[in-house]
């Protein structure tokens, strides 16, 4: 049987820990809360693209982990969406169940 369908245990994990590429989009409207908010992100790592907009080379564990610290700072009438960058010219979209205004990820 070939190596590519006898995956050891540790490459398993190896994959699993594997950064990916993110970014994160915000628009929120109180000034304080999205300044600490872009603090907040500068803090995990981000790497600001545009005012509102911020790049992450992280594993998917710790992008959840930005997501839930961005949604206790939010407001409901905020909104945070975060793309995972898979690969050019294709997307797929990810429904997460957030309880404020992060309820949809879109995932490219």
């Amino acid at each position: 049987m070939s190596k590519f369908f006898n995956i050891s245990s540790e490459e398993r994990t190896h994959m699993a820990d594997k950064t990916k590429s993110y970014v994160l989009i915000y628009d929120i409207t109180e000034t304080k809360i999205r300044t600490k908010v872009s603090k907040t992100l500068v803090g995990f790592g981000g790497i600001r693209i545009q005012k509102s907009s911020f790049e992450f080379q992280v594993r998917e564990s710790k992008f959840m982990q930005i997501f839930i610290a961005i949604e206790e700072m939010i407001n409901d009438d905020d909104s945070v969406i975060g793309y995972q960058i898979i690969e050019v010219n294709r997307y797929r979209q990810a429904n997460l169940q957030f309880p404020k205004a992060m309820d949809s990820i879109m995932v490219i």
